[in-house]
């Protein structure tokens, strides 16, 4: 699909839905897109899964552009809108992590 998006002449993919981080290859599925003269994004959910090891990863592997979800301007908004406690904690650790990565 990424090869297919690419001929189209489409200029940016993001790859999302669920949790992407959930997928093993998601930096080899930059890497190709990346190989495609594709600008690759991604947004991964505030689970586990989202460290600041998987998002230098991503950085390595080229990603272009990361985005998180911020449902309210307050911890409480935000994991009320989620209804999962510290949701909001961890997306400003991915925010910060995102910044550190230079993406």
């Amino acid at each position: 699909m990424i090869r297919q998006v690419a001929e189209m002449g489409t200029p940016l993919m993001v790859l999302t839905g669920g949790d992407p981080l959930q997928r093993d290859d998601l930096e080899e599925l930059i890497r190709y897109g990346k190989s495609m003269g594709l600008t690759m994004a991604t947004i991964p959910a505030t689970t586990p899964r989202l460290t600041r090891q998987r998002i230098m990863s991503l950085a390595e592997a080229g990603v272009d552009q990361l985005a998180l979800s911020l449902d309210g301007e307050t911890p409480l908004k935000h994991d009320n809108f989620r209804q999962v406690e510290g949701t909001y904690g961890k997306v400003m650790d991915g925010s910060r992590w995102i910044r550190e990565a230079g993406t």
